[in-house]
């Protein structure tokens, strides 16, 4: 098959890592193609961004977007996982509390997607891998359904999927019994959840309630043991309508080693999945994205680096990972050592 297209980096997936990822690419003066396998953006669970994130949004051009999309902003969360409730919140500064956001994920998307294509990204859409193009160990390209692309660099946003980690039979290292992750909406009026997300004890495990949208509130919920096929919502949410269907996802933990070689890179969950108890999902995503592309123009820059960039992402990744492993260890010890009591 005749090459479709060449062009520098291409990217799969049109999420918070892929579109972060194309963003500073272009902002280099890179030439990238993304493509996407919906044609609309997916609903996912809704997360609450921590304040840190938004000089990374400054950086990819999209704070004022987000900002003027009037996602609910709090102080931080209420956590109840041990019996006791307490508020955490994010910090202050000269301004006042520091606000995160409580975004809706399929509305945040398209503000990122769009501004990568205000930057000059291709964007392929619907648009699926197929197979990549390897020679000689080294990752080249991709045949897409639209036909093949030459890149020097591809880099895997397609999350959970983990599409190149399967087809180029990466080693996965699980750190977690099996996990699934349930997720749903429900509509009306929460008066007790419309300032600040909680995230409290459920039987077997966890739930999280956040308002995402005017009267239009998110659940999720996580189990360390088999869910039951019962359907289930959190209680104080029963006088609402529900919304759409109940979503499953597998959340198991686990990390893709390398998650860097020979002509590729994987960002965010394509490369390692934590449950969202931690809120860093969309974090890590837009950040190994953006490293991920910072490492890429270095290379087409010619920079002398000690380490190779595949190399130094790698290690990046995996430190930044085990971090935020002990992090949550130290947080679910306690509360697993009650529950299998």
């Amino acid at each position: 098959m005749a090459p479709l297209s060449k062009t520098n980096v291409v990217v799969i997936g049109g999420g918070p890592g892929g579109t972060a990822t194309a963003i500073r690419c272009a902002q280099h003066g890179l030439q990238v193609t993304l493509i996407e396998g919906a044609e609309v953006s997916r609903p996912h669970t809704s997360e609450t961004l921590h304040p840190e994130i938004e000089p990374l949004l400054k950086k990819l051009g999209v704070r004022d977007q987000v900002l003027t999309a009037n996602f609910p902003q709090c102080p931080g969360r209420w956590i109840a996982l041990q019996g006791e409730r307490q508020f955490y919140g994010f910090g202050e500064n000269k301004h006042g509390p520091k606000l995160g956001f409580q975004v809706k994920r399929s509305q945040f998307d398209t503000l990122l997607l769009e501004q990568a294509k205000a930057m000059g990204v291709k964007v392929l859409q619907p648009c699926r891998a197929i197979e990549p193009l390897v020679s000689r160990g080294q990752v080249q390209g991709l045949i897409t359904t639209a036909g093949g692309i030459e890149a020097t660099y591809v880099v895997d946003a397609t999350g959970r999927h983990q599409w190149l980690a399967r087809k180029l039979k990466l080693n996965t290292t699980p750190y977690s019994p099996s996990l699934q992750v349930e997720y749903g909406y429900r509509i009306g009026h929460c008066p007790e959840q419309d300032y600040s997300p909680l995230i409290a004890s459920a039987p077997g495990g966890w739930v999280s309630v956040a308002k995402v949208q005017p009267l239009r509130y998110q659940w999720t919920r996580l189990k360390w043991f088999q869910p039951s096929d019962t359907p289930w919502y959190p209680p104080h949410l029963a006088e609402l309508l529900p919304s759409d269907t109940t979503h499953v996802m597998d959340m198991t933990w686990h990390l893709i080693n390398p998650a860097a070689g020979p002509g590729y890179f994987l960002v965010g969950d394509a490369a390692a999945v934590l449950d969202p108890i931690s809120s860093q999902g969309v974090l890590n995503a837009i950040a190994s994205g953006m490293m991920a592309a910072h490492l890429i123009n270095q290379q087409f820059q010619q920079a002398k680096l000690p380490l190779s960039i595949a190399d130094r992402y790698a290690t990046w990744f995996r430190t930044n990972f085990y971090q935020d492993l002990m992090a949550l260890q130290q947080l679910y010890t306690p509360i697993l050592s009650k529950v299998t009591a």
